[in-house]
């Protein structure tokens, strides 16, 4: 336990030795006399778990000067965050760092090593690579890149379609899948149209229908409506958007490991060999990963401007 010699117990104020037999806090990470923990039965600092991590005093003023932004730490193999080093626990998501063995007993398997994809590569890249650059969700992420099969379906692609590509900054993709979509409802917009007035049209008349009679004639219309050409274009509508956001979601995670396996391949290529080289080409990473909360907003607004333009275009054409 040489990583805590010198430090004090909380329990007894003793200064740890290297012959000490250390345990530590799943919850905080504070370390205690094995005696002390189970003489007391719960950690020194318990009244103040969930606002509290204990952290070293030799690394303090380290961490406390520390600027994730500019300055290259160690990287959250959870959640991607950069964090000051010797950090215990990820500030960003919890995740326990650097606890080994008997210290992680209480602790979910799943973080009992500090690097859970050891030797695990994603197309000639790194997973220590990809998590700088995918950043949130990292982990899970290269959970299903790794895998050699299909990456599996991604529901936020699958729901959101272009805007997912664009919140990944995947902004080609998503610029042109959005123009499919302005293709198709631009293309189908004049039959559904003329389906959805005539069917609420319908639908008000009947409502105010008076006699029997008029209801029936109502229902025939209704009838009528329904096989109609515009019916069936509508039909051949919803199924090429289902078609399409199914598309979507299967090739999604396919579509975004090429995206990053490429870009970080790119990242720092130009960069001159230099003792910092490797340092800006994890800041570049980080820079062109990740996501963009503002290029889905971005797109939405465009696509609707596109549409409102179209629909007075064809407005104005038909009064002519």
């Amino acid at each position: 336990m040489s990583k805590y010699t010198g430090e004090v117990c909380p329990a007894c104020n003793q200064v740890f030795t290297e012959d000490d037999d250390i345990v530590v806090c799943p919850v905080c990470g504070a370390p205690h006399h094995r005696e002390c923990w189970f003489k007391t039965g719960s950690c020194a600092f318990q009244d103040r778990h969930g606002s509290f991590t204990w952290t070293p005093s030799s690394t303090q003023s380290r961490q406390d000067d520390f600027n994730p932004k500019s300055t290259l730490g160690e990287i959250c193999p959870n959640c991607g965050a950069n964090n000051p080093p010797d950090t215990l626990f990820c500030p960003n998501c919890g995740m326990p760092r650097n606890v080994k063995g008997a210290e992680t007993q209480f602790t979910n398997p799943y973080v009992m090593f500090n690097d859970p994809f050891k030797d695990v590569s994603v197309d000639g890249v790194s997973a220590k690579d990809m998590a700088e650059f995918i950043q949130g969700s990292s982990y899970e992420y290269i959970r299903k890149f790794s895998q050699k099969k299909h990456n599996g379906f991604n529901w936020a692609a699958f729901l959101f379609g272009p805007l997912w590509f664009l919140y990944r900054k995947m902004y080609k993709i998503g610029a042109a899948l959005l123009v499919i979509v302005a293709v198709l409802a631009i293309s189908f917009s004049g039959p559904i149209n003329s389906f959805v007035d005539s069917y609420n049209d319908l639908n008000e008349r009947a409502y105010y229908a008076q006699t029997d009679a008029e209801a029936e004639q109502i229902t025939r219309e209704l009838e009528s409506l329904l096989m109609s050409d515009e019916a069936i274009y509508a039909e051949a509508f919803t199924v090429c958007i289902a078609v399409f956001s199914l598309c979507c979601g299967i090739f999604g995670n396919t579509a975004y490991r090429k995206y990053c396996v490429k870009s970080i391949k790119e990242a720092g290529a130009s960069a001159q060999e230099s003792p910092q080289r490797e340092f800006y080409r994890t800041m570049d990473l980080r820079k062109k990963g990740g996501v963009n909360v503002f290029a889905p907003i971005i797109g939405l607004l465009s696509y609707e401007v596109l549409m409102t333009l179209v629909g007075v275009l064809v407005s104005s054409i038909m009064q002519i």
